[in-house]
């Protein structure tokens, strides 16, 4: 290890800031609606569109086919424990290679473990995902106690190998997700946010990261703006 710095550092809550978010969306009256798949006949519903659907465009932008873009699609894990009581509100990234990092969950006592080589499952590039059936069954379905698939002790031996410690973790269980970037940009894990006009009725959103959502959607805004004032 070259150095290691010790700083302050604020971790969200995913629970506080989902909370945070329905609250927001019921007072300003959005019209949220779930388990329904969004197609193309949308477009004629709305006076304007915004599509963030987090590279997976496909089948929404077929009649835009200059801007249905490639992307790289990874099935991911991520490995959730309870860790002994000296790592109590410590979070610890390794960088930059193929590392790992740990990090508390919120209030809860769990520590979430990512890893960058160990993370990912499988990959593809394309217009839409190409996942092996046997992956279905456990994607976005939160914290799996027990799942049939993990990379549990290829995590924990990368991690031991900077705080031995961690041997002495307790498995929790493990969640799986597709995470989408943008194609060969492994060696810099470049995550942009990038938004793209494609006519005046609809935008689309690709971002990675959740700390650019605000500077987003205030450009996004500024955006529309135009696009009101020039029609």
């Amino acid at each position: 290890i070259e150095i290691c710095i010790k700083v302050k550092e604020n971790l969200f809550d995913h629970k506080k800031l989902k909370s945070i978010c329905w609250k927001k969306l019921k007072e300003n009256n959005v019209n949220v609606i779930l388990n329904t798949e969004a197609t193309d006949s949308i477009f004629e519903k709305y006076d304007f569109t915004i599509i963030c659907t987090y590279g997976q465009t496909g089948n929404l932008l077929e009649k835009f086919p200059e801007h249905n873009k490639e992307y790289q699609f990874e099935v991911c894990e991520k490995v959730f424990v309870k860790l002994p009581k000296i790592f109590e509100n410590i979070s610890v990234l390794v960088m930059d290679g193929p590392f790992m990092g740990i990090d508390p969950v919120g209030d809860t006592g769990m520590f979430i473990i990512g890893d960058v080589v160990h993370t990912v499952h499988e990959r593809n590039i394309g217009k839409q995902p190409e996942i092996n059936p046997i992956f279905l069954p456990l994607l976005n379905k939160g914290i799996i106690a027990r799942p049939p698939i993990s990379k549990l002790d290829l995590f924990i031996e990368s991690g031991a190998k900077f705080m031995p410690e961690i041997k002495n973790a307790e498995y929790l269980g493990s969640s799986f997700c597709i995470k989408t970037v943008l194609p060969n940009v492994d060696k810099t894990d470049e995550r942009p946010t990038l938004i793209k006009k494609i006519n005046d009725k609809m935008v689309t959103v690709f971002s990675g990261k959740i700390p650019t959502c605000v500077e987003a959607a205030k450009q996004l805004e500024n955006m529309i703006k135009k696009i009101e004032q020039e029609n």
